[in-house]
């Protein structure tokens, strides 16, 4: 992505999705990830969506505070194929069906963790602490999802596109994380 002034224009609003094609997928439903300004949804705003259908990777990440963003949203939300997975799902629901008006069936991959966590005593686990980043071992820095409001603040103020790839990063990374939990430990 390039530095500039962020554009009005449709084009720049629904610039075209980061696509993978991934070695591995999903083999029933889809999975998502939500990259938010807050956690309520009547107040915040969905700036990445990023998903997975079958071995492709779609990210969509919002260039401005037009509606347009929101529409393509709902748009891939009713088309998803169900379940629709998310690690901690009932985050990703709660702004489907508030923000989005969407009422679809979701599953949670984090669900056995939050009941071995709870066997056991323990807090429920962030994702990240389950897969860590390869980067955290080398010390490297990394975006976290709780940094992912500043950012869109700074890149809103700035108009800087590469603020935006520190987002679509991290969303990656956190579907790559979800994907291998699914295909590693299922889901029950």
């Amino acid at each position: 992505m390039s530095t500039g002034t962020p554009s009005k224009s449709r084009e720049k609003v629904l610039s075209e999705p980061l696509i993978r094609d991934l070695p591995v997928g999903v083999s029933k439903g889809s999975l998502i990830d939500f990259e938010t300004t807050g956690l309520d949804p009547k107040t915040s705003d969905v700036v990445t969506l990023g998903y997975v259908v079958g071995s492709t990777m779609r990210i969509l990440q919002r260039r401005d505070r037009t509606p347009l963003f929101d529409k393509k949203v709902k748009e891939v939300l009713e088309s998803l194929p169900e379940p629709i997975f998310a690690y901690n799902s009932s985050f990703e629901e709660k702004f489907a069906r508030e923000k989005y008006g969407i009422n679809r069936r979701f599953g949670d991959i984090m669900a056995p963790w939050k009941r071995r966590a709870d066997n056991e005593g323990l807090k429920w686990p962030k994702l990240e602490e389950l897969l860590p980043d390869p980067e955290t071992y080398f010390g490297d820095e990394i975006t976290s999802g709780a940094q992912v409001p500043r950012i869109w603040a700074n890149y809103l103020a700035t108009g800087n596109e590469d603020l935006l790839d520190q987002i679509v990063r991290h969303n990656e990374i956190d579907l790559l994380r979800e994907l291998m939990l699914l295909v590693r430990y299922g889901f029950d």
